[in-house]
């Protein structure tokens, strides 16, 4: 079981490489690119959690406007007490949550597109790492 952090930041990790691959139109692998599509759409409820999680803790913790909306300063919130705002933040970023990823096996030939891109294949071993893939690609995409 990972924590919500860890589904979090893959989430981030997962639409960034999405976004990425379009933009620079990469071909990936159909089943890569499925299991980064399933993924994406399993970790919207995790992170829909975490969101509304966190608008709570923020709205709890900070000076609230006549209309019960934070007060803004500088793009932030005016928080009445840091501390306890940061400890429950935490406290929630901790929390075990269960995601059946898709995984997938890839083979490491289907990945000749994103030869020289070297940004590009840091995210994909970082994915590929997650979604638990054949672990002998990592090392023989490090050495591409």
């Amino acid at each position: 079981m990972k924590s919500i952090r860890e589904f979090v930041d893959f989430n981030i990790l997962l639409n960034e490489f999405s976004n990425k691959v379009t933009q620079e139109n990469i071909n990936l692998p159909a089943k890569l690119s499925y299991a980064i599509y399933r993924n994406i759409n399993k970790l919207v409820s995790t992170t829909k959690y975490y969101d509304e999680k966190r608008i709570d803790i923020v709205k709890k913790y900070s000076k609230l406007d006549k209309n019960g909306e934070p007060i803004m300063k500088d793009n932030a919130p005016v928080m009445k007490d840091m501390n306890k705002a940061n400890e429950e933040y935490k406290n929630l970023l901790e929390l075990d949550a269960d995601v059946d990823l898709h995984t997938v096996d890839i083979n490491i030939d289907s990945l000749h597109d994103l030869e020289g891109n070297h940004q590009t294949l840091t995210m994909l071993w970082a994915i590929l790492d997650v979604l638990d893939a054949n672990k002998p690609v990592i090392k023989e995409l490090a050495s591409v």
